[in-house]
């Protein structure tokens, strides 16, 4: 369509991600982008553009075949310039394109507002960008988008209470405002409330179910308030999501097991492991797991692995809980004196060394029985 209007110098990318990676390297003047798009959604996109100084007012046109439009133009109307819905003719997305350029060209008298706010703020003028984001807000009450900035001013300048009541008064225009949303999930992340931003993660996830970062702390948050079920399915589709990042899988793992999820964790951990076989961090929780499942001689294997590899306390610590496990107080006596020896001071293995006999022998009884 665009070279029937006679457009020649098109850039196409395959998903949001590799659209970023062009947008960064070459002089890109509109983007026109699907909605739904693997690895980086484009309201995803969106948002980042409209979150770096380079690429803000970078003209932008979202194109998608939701049915619910109603829905799409509350999450997006804020920071596009304009959305053109499935299917479409040549003629309509031309006018949308000279519309979005003329706009551009010729901001409104509140977009001005907006651009001088935002000019003297990164200039570090704070007094006269908060005057010119009040006269936007006065010409245009029912404007999000000056809220928000204006709770940006207010991290500036450390003032985190007034940053909040900006950031929940922009939502309270547009309860789908992806930038204040975000925002916003900090502050009450940073302030403990969780049951908030818990309500606000839920709703960033309903806007982008592909977004890792935000299914990753949903879960996180899930696990911290007991509900199991959310925690498994956010965490898992993080996972899903991002499988390349094994820093963020090795901690969804850990969640897993410090929760007793143990199919969820060994997973995790398999995955783990066949990337990083000789990873000792990876080995020692592989035979955690197989310890709490009662496979004990291969949770024996992998502890002694690790040993052979390097000598370190944990792998001893942990070898020693083995053994609690199997009835042996002079190995497990042994693993935590080497521990000791290794890490002097080492709190858990002095308490579990004067816990053992005792241990032990609530072992035996139980498998006399």
């Amino acid at each position: 369509m665009l070279r029937y209007l006679g457009y020649r110098n098109i850039i196409v990318a395959e998903n949001g991600e590799e659209a970023w990676n062009i947008i960064t390297k070459e002089k890109i003047d509109l983007v026109i982008s699907d909605w739904n798009m693997p690895k980086m959604t484009g309201i995803e996109l969106l948002h980042k553009l409209r979150s770096t100084y380079e690429y803000e007012n970078l003209p932008f046109i979202m194109v998608t075949g939701e049915v619910d439009e109603a829905s799409v133009a509350q999450a997006a109307e804020i920071d596009v310039d304009s959305y053109i819905l499935k299917p479409f003719v040549p003629k309509e997305l031309e006018e949308k394109i000279v519309l979005v350029l003329k706009n551009r060209n010729n901001p409104s008298d509140y977009q001005r507002l907006l651009n001088t706010a935002r000019r003297l703020s990164r200039e570090g003028k704070t007094a006269e960008a908060m005057s010119y984001y009040m006269a936007a807000i006065n010409l245009d009450p029912e404007k999000p988008i000056a809220y928000c900035f204006l709770g940006q001013l207010h991290e500036q300048l450390s003032d985190r209470d007034k940053a909040r009541t900006a950031y929940e008064k922009a939502l309270s225009i547009n309860p789908r405002y992806i930038r204040a949303l975000d925002r916003l999930s900090r502050i009450y992340a940073d302030e403990g409330e969780k049951k908030k931003l818990f309500e606000v993660l839920s709703i960033l996830i309903n806007i982008s179910p592909r977004n890792p970062e935000h299914q990753f702390n949903l879960g996180k948050l899930a696990m911290e308030i007991k509900d199991k079920e959310r925690a498994r399915s956010s965490l898992l589709k993080a996972a899903e999501l991002e499988p390349g990042n094994e820093e963020r899988l090795y901690e969804t793992a850990k969640l897993f097991l410090n929760n007793d999820m143990l199919d969820e964790s060994e997973k995790l951990f398999d995955i783990l492991m066949a990337k990083s076989p000789k990873n000792r961090n990876y080995l020692n929780y592989s035979g955690e797991i197989c310890r709490k499942r009662g496979k004990y001689d291969k949770a024996r294997n992998l502890f002694m692995t690790a040993l052979n590899m390097a000598e370190d306390e944990t792998t001893h610590y942990n070898l020693a809980k083995l053994y609690i496990a199997m009835g042996s107080k002079r190995l497990a006596d042994y693993h935590l004196e080497a521990a000791l020896i290794v890490k002097p001071g080492y709190r858990e293995a002095q308490e579990l060394l004067g816990k053992v006999e005792k241990m032990v022998a609530e072992v035996k009884a139980r498998k006399a029985t």
